[in-house]
């Protein structure tokens, strides 16, 4: 179970052996600076397109921001 996970009450189940082990791509600190100035105190009132741009440079390092979309509707 992701390291972050460990601690809330959510239905998870435990990680098994052939689970890599959690890392953090980045600190606090970078996800603090990428998003300074951001008000998280009610929602939507972060600039959405680029706070994805923020989470994508977070989470996939190195690859380019998907230009096109694949169409699928993941709204059910």
């Amino acid at each position: 179970m992701p390291q972050p996970l460990s601690a809330t009450t959510l239905p998870i189940k435990a990680q098994t052996q052939d689970e890599p082990e959690w890392q953090p791509l980045h600190n606090a600190a970078w996800w603090a600076n990428k998003t300074k100035g951001y008000d998280w105190r009610k929602e939507d009132a972060i600039p959405a397109v680029a706070y994805d741009h923020i989470l994508w440079e977070g989470m996939m390092p190195g690859k380019p921001y998907p230009t096109e979309r694949n169409g699928r509707d993941y709204s059910r």
